[in-house]
């Protein structure tokens, strides 16, 4: 389910409603905002599989959902044992929250050893055909025709649910050590975990249609680099997306790319807890709406 499918289970239907905020760059009042930022991060805890979103539904027990989310991704992983014997599928999927986290490009295919390249390619391959990840492809220029300069070998994944990345997140422990969805859910979540926006909006962009691209550049000490969440394309234009987990106002890497970029781009997005807002080319978009881009 997305976001306004569970709004849909839910009995709520006002989601729609919002569109009208951002084709007029109307904030929402407080109180709406705040109601919506809630319902999302109840959505993010739970996710969208429909056994989860029902027994959420039945008794609103974070414990319960955890269980069954858990009992999920037990049957992904022994299912990734049989494909792949050797445990490397088992551990690439465990591996994203802390992927995700890393100040790198990623995953990267490298090296000398063909056939080794060709195994970890093939296993790759078989994860995103099992449909439990979402694979997010570097783009070395970020310009009309993002495939033109599409470059597997650098990649981003995700799981295809958000719900199932929070619990992955704290995987080997027990749910009483687990403070995410109190932390998630009460609008704390700590700024290492800012890998579940991530994911989240990366899931809504796929279901969307979006194909899901990120772009890396270099900072002028040259050792570093800017990272562009999401680049996606919108008819001769680039847009380019920024996550944000909290309601910090910093955006240097969006501010080098525009600079770097500005004449293919109309609009950026920065997708974070805050309100709606606009300004010049930049909206800054509740990550509730992430679903209308």
């Amino acid at each position: 389910m997305d976001f306004e499918e569970f709004l849909w289970a839910k009995g709520n239907n006002t989601l729609h409603l919002m569109r009208d905020y951002l084709e007029t760059a109307t904030p929402l009042n407080d109180a709406l905002h705040h109601k919506m930022m809630k319902e999302y991060r109840e959505y993010i805890a739970v996710g969208g599989m429909p056994q989860v979103v029902q027994a959420y539904l039945d008794n609103r027990s974070y414990q319960e959902i955890d269980r069954l989310k858990r009992q999920i991704l037990d049957i992904y992983l022994n299912d990734f044992r049989k494909i792949d014997p050797s445990g490397n599928l088992e551990s690439y999927y465990r591996s994203i929250p802390a992927e995700l986290s890393r100040e790198s490009l990623r995953y990267r295919i490298t090296g000398n050893n063909k056939r080794r390249i060709s195994r970890e390619s093939r296993s790759f391959f078989e994860m995103e055909d099992s449909r439990t990840v979402e694979m997010c492809y570097h783009v070395d220029e970020p310009r009309i025709g993002l495939s033109l300069t599409l470059d597997r070998n650098f990649f981003k994944m995700y799981t295809e649910d958000t719900g199932l990345f929070v619990t992955l997140c704290f995987y080997d422990n027990d749910f009483s050590d687990n403070v995410i969805y109190e932390k998630l859910v009460s609008g704390r979540l700590p700024a290492d975990l800012g890998h579940v926006y991530e994911n989240a909006v990366a899931q809504a962009l796929v279901s969307s249609g979006h194909l899901l691209r990120y772009h890396t550049f270099k900072k002028e000490d040259g050792t570093h680099h800017y990272e562009i969440d999401f680049v996606i394309s919108d008819g001769t234009k680039v847009v380019p997306i920024e996550v944000k987990s909290s309601n910090t106002a910093s955006h240097k890497s969006l501010d080098k790319f525009l600079e770097k970029i500005s004449r293919d781009v109309d609009t950026a997005y920065i997708i974070s807890p805050k309100n709606l807002k606009k300004e010049g080319k930049i909206t800054y978009l509740p990550i509730y709406m992430t679903g209308f881009i």
